[in-house]
């Protein structure tokens, strides 16, 4: 017995499909980003992180760095400098950003005095006792790095929080407050595509698939 699928009963199932990748894209950027480093991989060491919660001014600094370019392993940046400055509202909700890093370095993919240049496009955070951790995603505007990808991310894992509330992120997630910390960090490209976005393209070729399908039963 051959059935048929109307317009309308394969409108509400994308509309149900999109409403789950919409909510599952929603909490992750709400919190984690849930970003993967790749490579070319530029990892900072020890870099400091500010915040000043009366403006909502964030920024990363430091000059101790290290690149991989393809996996094989890192090499020293020499005269390295990296600064993320990027803008939140009073809950912590991206506004604006950017991230520059120099540097040189002995591998021939990275042949320039300029590591990356990006503009941050969204923001997540996770942190609980004294471990915190702030992710970035990229759109790549110039440097080396940019031939590697239009898209990026950043990875801050902090300690040393201060003042140190007990030594505790859950005391601060409100990002009314200023707070500082000690950073590793790593910038990268290209940044992973969201699961979630994955799990709505996948059902959304299976509705389609199935919809032929019945199509060509008719």
């Amino acid at each position: 017995m051959n059935s048929r699928w109307s317009g309308s009963a394969i409108g509400r199932v994308l509309s149900g499909i999109m409403l789950i990748a919409m909510l599952g894209v929603g909490s992750l950027q709400a919190a984690s980003l849930n970003l993967v480093p790749g490579t070319p991989n530029l990892v900072l060491f020890s870099g400091s992180l500010q915040y000043t919660g009366a403006t909502g001014a964030l920024s990363i600094t430091g000059t101790t760095m290290d690149l991989d370019v393809n996996g094989s392993g890192f090499v020293p940046v020499a005269g390295g400098n990296f600064s993320l400055n990027a803008v939140l509202d009073g809950s912590g909700v991206f506004q604006s950003g950017t991230l520059v890093a120099t540097g040189t370095t002995t591998d021939p993919g990275f042949p320039g005095a300029t590591l990356l240049t990006a503009n941050l496009t969204d923001f997540g955070f996770a942190g609980s006792g004294g471990a915190g951790i702030f992710e970035f995603t990229m759109d790549l505007t110039g440097g080396d790095m940019a031939a590697y990808g239009a898209s990026g991310g950043v990875i801050a894992s902090t300690f040393n929080l201060s003042p140190a509330a007990g030594g505790n992120w859950d005391s601060m997630l409100d990002f009314q407050q200023n707070f500082s910390a000690t950073v590793n960090a790593d910038a990268f490209a290209p940044v992973p595509v969201p699961a979630a976005v994955w799990l709505f393209g996948s059902a959304l070729l299976g509705v389609i698939g199935f919809g032929r399908r019945q199509k060509q039963r008719i």
